[in-house]
């Protein structure tokens, strides 16, 4: 491209001014000065009144590079370049009201640099056939009444350009260190060209046309004006600084607009009504708007900004063959949505309107940032946007909706109306509104199709938590139609959403949780019709989990098309009993994905059938080595079932399930009703294999024979969370107020979980008889029992029988009594990798023999890794004939054992302790291993020794007797208890009464001892 080429194509082809092959000298009577300059050498001729006085119109003209003649007359001043470009250097240059200053240089260019200090004002007419640059250090000003007129570019700058730049063309480079104003308060033309005001400070107060170019106002002191448009536009400020300012109080028209700052600020504000920024494209092109102020910058908006483009021939043909769908009339020519870029650290929008729609299709509306941050646009700290503002990027009569984003990595607020709605049968758009902390309280958003698919409203931020008042806009949206999505990503925040208060629709719209960690639906959410719910947890997180403690709740019945997914998987949903008990209708069905659409009500329901089984103990879909039956996903979405009476006679497997292997149950409560049977009997699932259950409960009562419990009659290598039972539990063995029988599995690795899970109700039974678990080989972990447990042997307020895995900050505090192997805690502990640990007992212990406040009796083989008890405690009253401990009965280990093997540490019995033979303080008989740091209270317990029958080594006594308060073994003094771990327990305080050491560790304990 030649240099004259460039610098038409700061455009394209010029027209408007004629072309002319030489200057054209007119004579007149009037003054007349000319000044004709070839190959640099110029000279002034003079022509008529030779006291000619100096006028308003630019002076001391010397053309340094290129051709060109000067020619003054009268009110007229007229530059014939001879060259396609020039460079002419003026000592003033300024066009006084009522004159004019012309440029008859064709489609080339002219370079006029001014030096001598004093700013350009033009408040006359200055015009050009071709480009023409304006570059003075001390300022340019177009007046209120001044006119500039170009059929190339025109540019005006207070930083310079080098020749050599100039006259080679392609991109151009001003730059200096002016801190000069560019202003203009009257009107600016370029026919075909572009229009560009760079400086320290730009402001537009008038009017601004360009209808085949650019639009560039450009604050800084190192700007890039390419020959060529970009993706991101086409000029750059390159050198900036926070004393730089661009404002627009004006109107600006052009294919695109540019104003930009690096670090400075960026206003495009309401100066009068009038004022609009409009980039209107040709030909698919062009309609862009960039208000960019660089990364420490700041944006402020409160003007109309419109952008668009030509549709394309086939848009128009769509929009030709379809019924008038929108507000366009059929004469008008058809375009799309352009695009509208605001980019700055802060950003701010007042009464502002971006209008980005189109007949054919909305545009693009990018605010801090692209869609979830990514792509070259450069992200804003902060983005705040009124009530009063206005963002559209619609179709208007056929096409799609387009985009809105508008993003930050700080705090987001927007209050505006938002719309990217579908016209015909169009699609709706995109809409984001996205920020580490983000406030979109009063917003409205539409992204509907009323004859398409609808769009989606998408709010992304670190963690969310959705009140009344955003619960109510995310309605609005949902109930018109447009989907919502919820997402949280990794940031300083944890990533999780909270539904915190009530939230329902009406209509076919999704709404779609998508947490980087967890989903809490903590208050209600009722869909009705065809709506949608889309859940997904640990999106890029681990850990996290879903829960419906608020219920969620489908109302449109079987047949609405509503629709529930959870983590990619989708859900049936089940309205009815009859529902419920056709997932027992076929393999298929036994394999699938279920979900409570609500409560309901068994009351009267007679002859229920497990669920995996066939009601006369029999496996469906049996396998030898899987067992199998219902093996899919079930969650009652908060909802309960109540009054279910389940009898299954002497056979087994009963409950709401009745056998599942890899299975997943969750959120489900069962409320009332009863089971009973022969064996394999829960309040909610008779067996569970290698499965999951979480944040489920139930209340009734649990009657049978073996392996009965609570919640759950076998629990084999499976897992239970957060879940609970109320109800009264009786059965001969393996009976449990939640679970019957805990089976865990530890090779290859650890499976079989109860943690943070309990139960209320009483407990009794035969054999292997606990107040949460009867028979357990697996873990227990912050779990408690509270009801009161009987039977015959290995009887405990928490496990009957532990015959594996350990037990770690729980609790039991029901009364517990039986004959042998009885304990606060755990009746009776065996095998080698049973332990506890910041664990306690309450309750009253009463039996015939091995009796202990914790542990009734450990009878174990040696392990050179043992620990059997640490940092546990029982106060209750302990009362039996033989082997009767304060806090454990027995504890045995068969020999050879190494004789410094570690049985208890940091723990201690306060109870009263009474019985026949072998009985103790802390311990009734020890056989084997040794204690460290464990006391007894001599005085409330009763006994002057703290083992029975075995070495005292490691026991020692504190006493709560009154009268030795000074002692320095008082029991409730902090130094009575010589290596006890104070970031484990809570030291007792001075002065206090009953106050022993408390475990930080362990739900409830606090409470304890008080």
């Amino acid at each position: 491209m030649d240099q004259a080429q460039q610098h038409h194509n700061l455009t394209g082809s010029f027209s408007g001014f004629p072309a002319r092959k030489r200057p054209l000298l007119r004579h007149s009577s009037s003054r007349l000065a000319l000044v004709v300059a070839l190959s640099g050498v110029y000279m002034t001729v003079s022509i008529g009144d030779a006291h000619a006085q100096s006028a308003p119109l630019p002076t001391g003209g010397a053309v340094t590079r290129g051709s060109a003649a000067i020619l003054r007359l009268g009110t007229d001043m007229t530059v014939f370049q001879l060259s396609r470009n020039a460079i002419i250097g003026w000592n003033g240059f300024s066009v006084g009201s009522g004159y004019r200053m012309h440029f008859e240089n064709g489609s080339g260019a002219t370079l006029n640099r001014v030096t001598g200090g004093l700013p350009s004002s033009i408040d006359g007419r200055l015009t050009a056939t071709g480009s023409g640059y304006l570059i003075n250090p001390a300022g340019v000003a177009v007046g209120s009444n001044g006119m500039v007129r170009t059929g190339g570019s025109f540019v005006a700058s207070t930083q310079d350009i080098d020749d050599t730049n100039f006259l080679k063309g392609g991109d151009l480079t001003l730059k200096g260190s002016s801190r000069a104003t560019v202003v203009n308060r009257g009107t600016i033309v370029s026919d075909h060209g572009d229009v560009v005001l760079t400086a320290r400070k730009v402001v537009n107060e008038g009017s601004i046309d360009a209808p085949k170019g650019s639009v560039g106002l450009l604050a800084g002191y190192e700007v890039l004006l390419s020959d060529m448009s970009t993706a991101d536009g086409k000029f750059q400020v390159k050198v900036g600084g926070a004393d730089t300012e661009v404002v627009n109080k004006g109107t600006i028209r052009a294919a695109e607009a540019e104003l930009r700052a690096n670090g400075g600020r960026v206003e495009a504000l309401a100066g009068n009504t009038k004022a609009i920024v409009k980039a209107t494209g040709v030909k698919q092109s062009g309609g862009r708007i960039f208000l960019t102020a660089g990364d420490g910058g700041s944006v402020q908006v409160s003007q109309r900004l419109v952008a668009r483009r030509a549709a394309t021939e086939a848009k128009r043909r769509q929009v030709a063959a379809l019924p008038d769908y929108g507000p366009m009339p059929r004469n008008r020519p058809d375009y799309t949505g352009g695009e509208v870029t605001i980019s700055g650290g802060t950003i701010v929008l007042r009464g502002a309107v971006i209008d980005a729609s189109g007949s054919t299709g909305g545009g693009q509306v990018l605010i801090g940032g692209g869609p979830q941050g990514s792509g070259d646009t450069s992200h804003a700290q902060a983005v705040s946007i009124d009530a009063a503002s206005v963002i559209d990027a619609s179709a208007t009569r056929q096409g799609d909706g387009g985009s809105i984003v508008v993003w930050s990595d700080g705090a987001t607020s927007v209050a505006a109306t938002l719309t990217a709605r579908g016209a015909g049968t169009g699609s709706g758009g995109a809409i984001e509104t996205s920020g580490n902390a983000i406030d979109f309280t009063g917003v409205s958003v539409d992204a509907s199709a009323p004859g398409g698919t609808a769009g989606q409203w998408l709010i992304g931020t670190g963690g969310l938590t959705v009140d009344a008042a955003s619960a109510a806009t995310i309605a609005g949206s949902l109930g018109g139609d447009t989907n919502v999505t919820l997402k949280t990503s990794a940031t300083a925040a944890n990533g999780d959403i909270t539904i915190a208060s009530a939230l329902g629709w009406s209509s076919g719209a999704a709404l779609t949780l998508d947490a980087y960690h967890s989903i809490a639906i903590a208050a209600p959410v009722t869909i009705g019709g065809a709506g949608k719910l889309n859940l997904l947890s640990n999106q890029g997180g681990t850990g996290g989990t879903i829960t419906y403690a608020g219920g969620v709740t489908f109302t449109g019945g079987a047949g609405s098309g509503a629709g529930l997914t959870v983590n990619g998987n989708a859900y049936t949903l089940l309205y009815s009993m009859a529902d419920v008990q056709a997932i027992n209708a076929s393999d298929a069905a036994l394999r699938g994905n279920y979900a409570l659409a609500t409560s309901l009500d068994a009351t009267g329901l007679a002859g229920w059938i497990p669920i995996g089984t066939d009601g006369q103990g029999n496996i469906l879909n049996p396998d030898r080595f899987n067992h199998n039956g219902f093996t899919g996903q079930f969650t009652g979405l908060g909802h309960t079932i109540s009054n279910l009476t389940v009898g299954v006679g002497n056979t087994g497997y009963a409950g709401l399930f009745g056998y599942a292997t890899n299975a997943t149950i969750s959120d489900i409560g069962l409320i009332g009703g009863s089971v009973s049977g022969n064996y394999n009997l829960g309040g909610l699932i008779g067996r569970l294999g290698f499965g999951t259950i979480s944040h489920a409960y139930a209340t009734g009562a649990v009657n049978g024979g073996n392996g009965v419990g609570g919640l759950v009659g076998v629990l084999e290598g499976s897992t239970i969370s957060q879940s609970y039972a109320t109800g009264n539990v009786s059965g001969n063995d393996d009976v449990g107020g939640l679970v019957g029988f805990a089976m865990g599995y530890y090779y290859p690795r650890p499976i079989g979980l109860i943690s943070q899970s309990y139960a209320t109700g009483t407990v009794h039974g035969n054999y292997y008889v606990g107040g949460l678990v009867g028979d357990q080989s697996g873990t227990i972990s912050q779990s408690y029992a509270t009801g009161a447990v009987s039977g015959i042997n290995s009887v405990g307020g928490l496990a009957g029988w532990q015959s594996g895995g350990p037990i770690t900050q729980s609790y039991a505090t029901g009364a517990i009594s039986g004959g042998s192997y009885v304990g606060g805690l755990v009746g009776l502990m065996t095998a080698d990798l049973v332990t506890i640990n910041q664990s306690y007992a309450t309750g009253a212990v009463s039996g015939d023999s091995y009796v202990g406040g914790l542990v009734g009796s450990y009878v174990g083989t040696s392990h050179p890794q043992l620990l059997l008890i640490s940092q546990s405690y029982a106060t209750g009253s302990v009362s039996g004939n033989n082997y009767v401990g304060g806090l454990v009965g027995s504890s045995y280990l068969a020999s050879p054992y190494p004789p410094t093997l570690l049985l208890i540490t940091q723990s201690y019995a306060t109870g009263a302790v009474s019985g026949s033979s072998d009985v103790g303080g802390l311990i009734g008989y020890q056989a084997g291993g040794t204690i460290s740091s464990s006391y007894f209270d001599s005085f409330s317990t009763g006994q002057a020794n703290g083992v029975g029958s075995g070495s005292q080594a490691g026991v020692m006594a504190v006493t709560s007797d009154p009268s030795q308060s000074a002692a320095e073994n008082y029991a409730f003094t902090q130094s009575a208890y010589s290596g006890f771990d104070w970031t484990i327990w809570s030291p007792p305080e001075a002065g206090a009464v009953n106050y022993y050491p408390r475990l930080l560790t362990v739900p409830g304990a606090d409470t304890v001892g008080q």
